[in-house]
């Protein structure tokens, strides 16, 4: 449908990933990439309604990576996604500067389930 939901997924890690893609469904038009490089490629060009990255990448850092994908859309007068990034290790200084991006923040593990939820509510219809 038309008004699926269309998440980008940074992460490196298969088995989050994987999680993530089997609890969402297939409401959700969810596309994987692991590195910043990917999703900074991806930015030029398609649309998401949210971006989720893991703190740390292979090439990165989560929200730097972020930071270079709003500049993108921006620059392509494109409709900004929602931001969320997924920290493992938390700290104050991490979730500071999600927050500073205008980011969500999300606990790894035990925030996996409060961020399916978010998802199921803004694709609406349970």
């Amino acid at each position: 449908a038309p008004n699926d939901l269309r998440v980008l997924l940074v992460e490196d890690n298969v088995i989050t990933a994987e999680i993530l893609r089997r609890r969402l469904g297939r409401d959700i038009d969810l596309r994987t990439v692991t590195t910043c490089e990917e999703a900074l490629e991806i930015s030029k060009t398609e649309d998401f309604s949210y971006v989720i990255t893991d703190y740390h990448l292979p090439d990165g850092l989560g929200p730097g990576m972020l930071a270079d994908f709003l500049e993108t859309v921006r620059r392509r007068n494109a409709v900004e996604p929602q931001l969320i990034v997924l920290i493992a290790d938390s700290s104050a200084e991490k979730e500071q500067e999600s927050k500073q991006l205008g980011a969500a923040f999300f606990r790894k593990p035990e925030g996996i389930g409060p961020l399916i939820d978010l998802l199921r509510a803004a694709r609406g219809g349970g």
